[in-house]
């Protein structure tokens, strides 16, 4: 199709990856990547399992024993806004789902310093540093649309050159790390 995340299947075919764990927040920009993601995994025969959570609540309150049901998984990807990615990434490393073992794949476009507590003031149980080591080993993903093979317009009316280079300057505008290449 025209969307597509080809980075995503790229770096599971790298690291000779077949099972992944998604966990979505229940925003239009997450779970439609995810339908996407998911079903192109899918399609490639890897197995794929994945939990939707709600914007504003705690991504693993709600399913405790999401970790435990995943225990078959070891890379999981955080399709999320920063906040709960850190309460996230929190939990795992109280839990012992941390490198060499388990990989983390995580999105790009992120503020700087986001895992610091001071970005935001929220509360979690890990240090800065319990925080940046656990980020050390885990990969960024930039997933953004392909459009490579589209010429066309987009359905807001302009090219995906344009799109993209409209993309990338306002996300830097608002301090947001982005690639020119869009990923690639």
């Amino acid at each position: 199709g025209i969307i597509e995340y080809p980075a995503f299947r790229s770096i599971m075919i790298h690291f000779g990856w077949k099972r992944i764990a998604i966990l979505t927040q229940d925003e239009n920009l997450f779970t439609n990547a995810q339908a996407i993601i998911e079903e192109d995994l899918k399609a490639a025969n890897y197995t794929v399992t994945s939990r939707v959570f709600e914007t504003g609540s705690d991504p693993l309150t709600s399913d405790s024993d999401f970790f435990v049901r995943a225990e078959d998984y070891r890379v999981f990807f955080l399709n999320c806004y920063s906040q709960s990615a850190r309460k996230i990434i929190c939990q795992a490393s109280k839990l012992g789902y941390t490198y060499p073992y388990y990989a983390w794949i995580l999105q790009d476009w992120y503020t700087e310093n986001w895992w610091k507590a001071s970005v935001d003031g929220d509360v979690i149980n890990c240090t800065d540093t319990e925080l940046e080591i656990f980020l050390d080993k885990a990969l960024s993903l930039h997933i953004h649309p392909s459009s490579d093979d589209y010429f066309g317009s987009t359905n807001i009316g302009i090219m995906p050159q344009q799109f993209q280079a409209e993309y990338v300057s306002r996300a830097r505008q608002y301090g947001y790390r982005v690639s020119d290449a869009g990923g690639r």
